[in-house]
């Protein structure tokens, strides 16, 4: 039977010991950067779900509180984004 949404998860795992990292994942663009870059999938299942594993360094970023701009921080950083690039020959 074909699993449901809410079992169609991506799973990262990851120890302390190890230098890599297992990530099983249904997600479709996640199986095609991670084959962009070069990974191929150790598991897959006739569901759609791949394993591969990946050095640690790809995922291990600790959780951070998100950046608060002010109205200013925000108005310059929209000029500059929107700033038109210079062309080099």
């Amino acid at each position: 039977m074909k699993p449901t949404k809410a079992e169609r998860e991506t799973i990262v795992n990851f120890n302390e010991e190890d230098n890599t990292a297992d990530i099983f994942t249904y997600r479709k663009d996640w199986q095609r950067k991670l084959e962009s870059m070069g990974y191929k999938p150790d598991l897959v299942n006739r569901y759609g779900g791949k394993g591969y594993t990946v050095p640690k360094s790809l995922v291990i970023t600790p959780p951070r509180k998100p950046k608060r701009l002010s109205d200013m921080q925000k108005q310059e950083l929209h000029e500059r984004l929107n700033k038109k690039p210079i062309l080099r020959k």
